[in-house]
């Protein structure tokens, strides 16, 4: 187990200074400035009674999810594998001494922890 830690830790030494890491903090910062733009310029009468963030949560979620999930799956999973293909570093990270089955698992842990904080992210903005 000492060994998946110590790949997982240099998992996310490569992680640090990457457009993926940034990716998962603006990305719903965008969506949440975008569906603000939206509303600013609806001039609608909110009638007594209701709450105006219902709508403005249930776009933030009907976007994201619609349009930029998608999206930023496909780019998320291309942006980290770019870190392994540049440079051939496949082939000096499977020649290392820890077993591939580990390489893979921190990688896909990477992956997950990276998309849980975008998820986190998202519901930290008010969209629920």
């Amino acid at each position: 187990m000492k060994e998946f830690y110590r790949v997982l830790s240099a998992e996310a030494l490569k992680l640090r200074r990457t457009l993926a890491l940034r990716l998962a903090v603006v990305t719903p910062l965008t969506i949440v400035i975008l569906v603000f733009g939206i509303y600013a310029q609806r001039h609608e009468t909110i009638s007594p009674g209701a709450n105006p963030l219902t709508g403005f949560a249930q776009l933030i979620l009907t976007m994201w999810t619609i349009i930029l999930l998608p999206l930023y799956a496909a780019l998320a999973a291309a942006l980290l594998a770019s870190i392994e293909h540049q440079g051939n570093n496949w082939m000096r990270l499977l020649a290392l001494p820890v077993s591939r089955g580990f390489i893979y698992a921190a990688k896909w842990w990477r992956s997950i922890c990276e998309y849980l904080s975008l998820v986190a992210a998202r519901h930290g903005d008010g969209a629920e």
